[in-house]
C-alpha cells in the first residue's frame, strides 16, 4: 500500500486508499498515479469519477466511481465502487513509431480526404490508449471481446462525407491502421417517454399514462412529436 490517509482524510483520500490497498484485486497497477479524478457529484454520498492512466497517456472512455458516505462524527465510508477500465496494463508499449502528421494523413485517406493538409482538425492529434472492449455491448448472448489496448492517435476533424461534422478517428500509433472511425453527425431517432410512475405491458399504446418527454431534438413541445415509434417497432 503506497497510500496512506492524511490527519483529516477527504472523499478523494479514502477512494485512493481503497484502490491502492486492492491494486491487485482490482487488477490496476498504481491507482494513485494511473487514476485521475475527473468529475465528482453529490454531497453527503459523494461520487467520484476517475478515469484511467497509464504512464501518462489516458485511456478512451474508461471510467472508475467510488461513492463515499460522510456519516459525521463516523468518518468517511467508502459504500461502493464499480467502472468500466483496461486491467493488467503493464508493459505496453507507449512511444510511438507513426507521427501525429502522419496519423492525419491515414486519418484523411480513410475519409477520401487527399492529404492532411486538407484535414480541418479542431484540436491537436493526442495520444490515447484505445481499447475495443470498453465499447463492447454486455448482455447474455453479447460475444465476449477480450482487452487490447493499443497506443493510438486521436484525430478529430471536420468531415466532408458527415456534411462538416466531427469525426473522431483512432489510428494504431505503431503501425497505422484504423482502430476506429466514429462521426458525431446527429441522425439518431429517438423517443424518450414517461410513464408517471404506472407499469404497462403492451409499450404505453393507448394507455393513458405515458407522455411524450425528450427526443433527438430535447424536449418534446407536444405529444405527436415523440409518439411514432412504438407504432411500429415494438419496443
Amino acid at each position: 500500500n503506497l497510500y496512506s490517509l492524511p490527519a483529516n482524510p477527504t472523499s478523494d483520500d479514502v477512494a485512493l486508499l481503497f484502490l491502492s490497498t486492492y491494486s491487485d484485486l482490482v487488477r490496476i497497477d498504481s491507482p494513485e498515479k494511473n487514476l485521475r479524478l475527473i468529475k465528482r457529484a453529490g454531497t453527503g454520498n459523494e461520487n467520484l469519477f476517475f478515469r484511467q492512466y497509464y504512464n501518462d497517456i489516458p485511456v478512451y472512455g474508461s471510467w472508475v466511481r467510488t461513492s463515499v458516505q460522510d456519516r459525521g462524527s463516523s468518518g468517511l465510508m467508502l459504500r461502493n465502487m464499480s467502472g468500466r477500465y483496461t486491467p493488467d496494463m503493464r508493459g505496453l508499449e507507449t512511444e510511438p513509431l507513426l507521427s501525429a502528421y502522419d496519423a492525419g494523413n491515414r486519418a484523411a485517406e480513410n475519409d477520401k480526404i487527399e492529404s492532411a493538409e486538407e484535414l480541418w482538425k479542431v484540436v491537436p492529434s493526442k495520444l490515447w490508449f484505445y481499447d475495443a472492449a470498453l465499447f463492447a455491448p454486455e448482455c447474455p448472448d453479447c460475444p465476449q471481446v477480450e482487452h487490447t489496448p493499443r497506443l493510438a492517435w486521436r484525430v478529430v476533424f471536420s468531415s466532408p462525407a458527415d456534411g462538416g461534422a466531427l469525426r473522431d478517428v483512432f489510428v494504431d500509433a505503431l503501425n497505422g491502421e484504423i482502430l476506429s472511425s466514429r462521426s458525431r453527425s446527429y441522425e439518431a431517432q429517438i423517443d424518450i417517454e414517461t410513464g408517471n410512475n404506472k407499469t404497462s405491458d403492451k409499450c404505453w399504446l393507448d394507455t393513458g399514462f405515458d407522455d411524450a418527454w425528450y427526443d433527438e431534438d430535447g424536449v418534446c413541445e407536444y405529444q405527436a412529436a415523440c409518439n411514432v415509434y412504438c407504432d411500429y417497432w415494438p419496443c
